[in-house]
């Protein structure tokens, strides 16, 4: 099952798809509230579309991150290595948005080749408190994050690919977005700080959509600024405003009509949930994901050598002194094991001890015949984790046959999610998996708690 939500300004809206077709839940939020208010009425708004879909506690959930929080860019770029790319879109990140890298989310997406040798791609940003944000909104409503998608991606999925060029206009409560698709593929997006709750909004929306026109035009490098696309789509409350259409329709000089979703027979519900809906669409090559869930990929680069490097050496010194200890053991075990073989016809009582004793020696040589491999391991651990103080580990425990499992710290779910996702990028580390991700029990504690499972690739050995 794939849920897409849309946090909105006055409302909430949780879409699913079933054999049956599309099925939404809408839920209203008062859009005056602000700061705690806000936040506890988005959650009793998300638990009670979540009831009304029969969702299950713990399921995972696409979210919209709107467009008006999102810095996104359009690229061009030589054609680099893997290990280039994310430090080359870092840098021009940096010139192009006017944030502290630092505390924003990035994300990229190839959108394909230029036609001169290099690659066109589409990046954004978004700042990380942001997003946590929407992350304490789900694990407040029994749900997990999926994917954190800017709004506009979603939306233009919504648009059929044998459409032309289309202009979308998504109207918010106090911002609207202006999407420009032709052939599938958007162009251009931008949101306008007018909505259904702005004053004069049927008058100053067909402005700043015409000004959008212009602005994607402009930047297309395409001359003709004013040329109207082949028709507006209208999505969100406003969609169906006889006023709007009319308005819209002189100013760009193209036919306006609602937009429609397949398995909605209601127009007007339809254009609400465009966003939704448009989280649960399978991706498409000229509308690829922008996930801002996972960041890992460009802090990699920067930060893989940044470790706490006397935990790592207390590790090893712990490591090395039970591998002494354990051959030790190990031929004590040996000597003991000879001995009850020698007496076993005569000791029946003693058999079932001889074998108890032969299965711990097989798992202590297990541990042995990977010897070299526990200090590897542990500074894959060490390396994976995020930059000074924002995540470290209350248990680790490691089991023969078993893996490692991973208790501990972060300061936020961005935080936990980088952390496996480089694990997960190590030689050494066949799988990561996060098992529970939840705020701490005392409430004035900060941060998340965070458990999971690492599975270990060693050679001559089961993980």
């Amino acid at each position: 099952m794939t849920l897409g939500l849309d946090l909105g300004r006055a409302g909430v809206k949780l879409a699913r798809r079933t054999k049956r077709g599309l099925v939404c839940a809408e839920q209203p939020v008062d859009p005056a509230l602000s700061g705690d208010a806000r936040e506890d009425a988005l959650v009793a708004a998300l638990e009670a579309a979540r009831d009304e879909l029969g969702v299950k506690p713990g399921a995972e959930v696409h979210v919209a991150v709107p467009r008006a929080w999102a810095v996104v860019k359009s690229l061009t770029l030589p054609d680099v290595g893997p290990e280039e790319l994310p430090q080359l879109l870092r840098f021009q990140a940096a010139k192009a948005i006017p944030f502290e890298l630092s505390e924003l989310s990035l994300t990229w997406a190839e959108l394909g080749p230029d036609g001169a040798g290099g690659k066109r791609y589409v990046l954004a940003a978004v700042k990380e408190s942001t997003l946590d944000e929407l992350r304490t909104i789900l694990t407040r409503a029994a749900l997990r994050v999926g994917r954190l998608e800017v709004s506009s991606q979603a939306a233009a999925r919504l648009v059929p690919a044998e459409a032309g060029e289309v202009l979308l206009v998504d109207v918010g409560h106090a911002t609207s977005d202006v999407l420009l698709i032709n052939e599938g593929r958007l162009l251009y997006s931008r949101s306008a700080s007018v909505g259904l709750g702005t004053q004069g909004w049927q008058e100053r929306l067909p402005q700043e959509v015409a000004r959008s026109l212009v602005a994607a035009r402009t930047e297309a490098g395409d001359d003709e600024h004013e040329r109207a696309p082949a028709r507006v789509l209208l999505a969100g409350g406003g969609a169906e405003d006889a006023t709007l259409h009319a308005a819209l329709a002189e100013r760009v000089g193209a036919p306006v009509e609602a937009i429609q979703i397949e398995g909605e027979a209601d127009r007007a519900r339809a254009a609400r949930l465009v966003i939704a809906a448009g989280l649960i669409e399978p991706v498409r090559a000229e509308i690829p994901y922008l996930d801002l869930a996972h960041r890992a990929r460009f802090n990699a680069a920067r930060t893989t050598r940044r470790r706490n490097v006397s935990g790592t050496l207390v590790g090893g010194v712990l490591l090395v002194v039970g591998l002494i200890g354990g051959r030790v053991y190990l031929e004590a075990q040996e000597t003991a094991i000879a001995e009850l073989e020698a007496e076993s016809e005569a000791l029946g009582p003693s058999v079932q001890r001889v074998k108890a004793l032969q299965e711990e020696l097989r798992s202590i040589r297990g541990w042995d015949a990977h010897k070299g491999r526990e200090l590897e391991a542990l500074l894959a651990v060490t390396a994976a984790l995020p930059g000074e103080d924002e995540a470290y580990l209350t248990e680790l425990r490691w089991s023969h046959g078993r893996g490692l499992g991973l208790r501990g710290r972060a300061k936020s779910w961005s935080n936990v999610e980088t952390f496996f996702s480089r694990l997960e990028q190590d030689p050494l580390v066949r799988a990561a998996s996060i098992e529970q991700v939840s705020l701490p029990k005392n409430k004035k504690s900060r941060g998340v708690e965070f458990a999971g499972q690492v599975r270990l690739v060693i050679p001559g050995g089961q993980p």
